[in-house]
Parts: structure tokens; C-alpha cells; sequence
């Protein structure tokens, strides 16, 4: 037989189980909001990249041709250094704080001029 004690101790566990898979769900959309995010950011960074580079070998404006990229695309531009030889080396950020993303990239000519 069993004892009053016995009665009830179900929910307890039941409960516990719950918060904790609860909290592991959590966990795994955090980890994929992230991921999403460093993703677009990567996906901003290459494209400001390349329209800096053809901007920097058509009029050597590549740094002020990122930043209106990077502007168009909700992205602030971190840093942009360009070469003479057409290179264009770019960071962007998306976001700020604890949900914010950034990313680096770098185009230019496959060949000198």
C-alpha cells in the first residue's frame, strides 16, 4: 500500500522536466538567432567588399562607396582600407551590443591593372 507521502510527487518532477527542456530550447534559438546573424553580417560585409572594390578601380572612391553600401544594407562600416592596386579590405557591424554582429571582408581585381 501506499502512503500519503507518495501522492503528489509526480508534479514536482513533471515540473522540473519541463523548465529544464524549456531551457534548452531557449538556449538552442539563442545559438541559431546568432548564428543567423553573424551570417548576415558576413553576407553584408562581402557585398559592401565588392562594391567598394569596383568603385575603388573605377574613380578610387572605394571607402565612400562602402560606407553608402554599408548604409543601404542597415549596417554601420567599421573600418575600410583600400590599396592602389584595387583591394578593398572592409568591417561592418549590424546591430549593437549583446545582439549585434560584425564581419570583415576583402575584394578586388582578380588580375592588376
Amino acid at each position: 500500500m501506499r502512503s500519503r507521502r507518495d501522492e503528489g510527487s509526480v508534479v514536482p518532477l513533471v515540473t522540473g522536466l519541463v523548465a529544464v527542456g524549456a531551457a534548452l530550447a531557449l538556449a538552442v534559438a539563442s545559438l541559431a538567432g546568432a548564428l543567423a546573424r553573424e551570417a548576415r553580417a558576413q553576407a553584408v560585409a562581402d557585398a559592401v567588399a565588392l562594391q567598394a572594390a569596383f568603385a575603388q578601380r573605377r574613380d578610387g572612391e572605394g571607402c565612400a562607396s562602402a560606407a553608402s553600401a554599408a548604409s543601404a544594407n542597415q549596417a554601420r562600416l567599421v573600418a575600410c582600407r583600400s590599396s592602389q592596386d584595387g583591394d578593398v579590405t572592409v568591417e561592418v557591424r549590424l546591430g549593437s551590443g549583446a545582439l549585434g554582429a560584425g564581419a570583415s571582408a576583402r575584394a578586388g581585381p582578380a588580375f592588376p591593372r
